[in-house]
């Protein structure tokens, strides 16, 4: 997360974990809410949504953007932001596909989480302003 640190209590690593075992073979996704302070995010809850991808959902995902409405509802209503969005690999790393780069939005936050077997890796990357530009 270059210039940014991204905190991620433990009980929130532990519900991405479930979440993304759970969801195999299919990737699972949803929404980041939290607070920012400085350079500093805090995820505080997250929203998993359905993956609504028209494609094989083994390997792509899509947020409901139904879903992502009532994220922003809930965020608003908590005095809470919008900081990002997760999904799985099921069966890659921890890298940015390059579909992930094309529907990325500047500057917000990502968490992939690869899973291989009963391990789950989490990394966090957003893409620059100036990369959009």
């Amino acid at each position: 997360m270059s210039g940014r640190e991204l905190l991620l209590p433990p009980a929130v690593r532990y519900r991405l974990e479930k979440l993304a075992l759970a969801a195999q073979p299919e990737e699972c996704c949803g929404v980041l809410l939290g607070c920012e302070a400085g350079d500093r995010l805090t995820v505080e809850q997250l929203l998993p949504t359905g993956n609504v991808a028209s494609g094989d959902r083994r390997r792509y995902y899509q947020v409901d953007p139904r879903a992502l409405a009532a994220a922003q509802r809930v965020a608003r209503k908590r005095h809470r932001s919008v900081i990002g969005f997760f999904h799985s690999h099921p069966s890659g790393g921890v890298e940015p596909s390059g579909l992930d780069l094309h529907h990325a939005w500047p500057g917000v936050c990502y968490l992939i989480l690869a899973v291989r077997g009963e391990t789950v890796e989490i990394a966090g990357w957003r893409l620059a302003a100036e990369a959009a530009a």
